[in-house]
């Protein structure tokens, strides 16, 4: 199988939260796999969530403003911006 991304993803288990940029929205999260472009993020409930959002990891205490590029029931994915 041909592997088209363009940034190799690492696989890991991380807590964190989804906010929007203004703090009014906070969800829980878990992170999957991540690379220097995006991440796969497993959450319970998306719906609501817009867009444009704050994805931080708790245990390296890290953000990254990223979009929504891709949601599936219990998950989804982000790019960062």
């Amino acid at each position: 199988m041909d592997n088209r991304r363009k940034a190799i993803r690492t696989e890991i288990e991380r807590q964190g939260t989804l906010s929007t940029p203004d703090g009014s929205i906070v969800r829980a999260c878990n992170l999957r796999n991540i690379s220097s472009r995006g991440a796969r993020v497993m959450i319970e409930d998306h719906a609501g969530l817009p867009d444009g959002l704050v994805l931080h990891v708790t245990q390296d205490n890290v953000s990254w403003p990223c979009r929504v590029v891709r949601r599936q029931a219990g998950e989804i994915g982000v790019q960062f911006t």
